[in-house]
């Protein structure tokens, strides 16, 4: 069986006439969105680097990865959203805990 997310890395590095002779230990996501599958937000790393990432951003207010319902479910929240054309903002923030909610935009 192989990820879906590892699959399209694979796919995009052989459109891209890339020679792949061993699949990567790890395929990174720069989104934190766990049933992404574009290219573009792919990218080879190591299982330390990842990890570090992972907790870094875990600790930035509003971050996809501090959701309470975990990535997927915050994915599928969103999916289902979309299919019914519901505020995503409001989803979105559904989501968050009261810091993330309450916290000031910076920018």
């Amino acid at each position: 069986m192989v990820i879906a997310h590892r699959f399209a890395w694979l796919i995009d590095q052989l459109e891209h006439h890339q020679v792949v002779t061993t699949m990567p230990d790890v395929v990174s996501h720069d989104c934190d969105n766990p049933i992404c599958q574009n290219p573009s937000h792919l990218r080879v790393g190591t299982a330390t680097s990842n990890r570090r990432e992972w907790v870094a951003r875990r600790d930035i207010p509003g971050s996809p990865l501090r959701d309470l319902r975990g990535a997927r479910g915050r994915a599928e929240a969103l999916r289902d959203a979309a299919k019914t054309r519901a505020d995503l903002a409001t989803v979105i923030d559904d989501g968050m805990g009261d810091v993330d909610r309450l916290q000031e935009r910076l920018w």
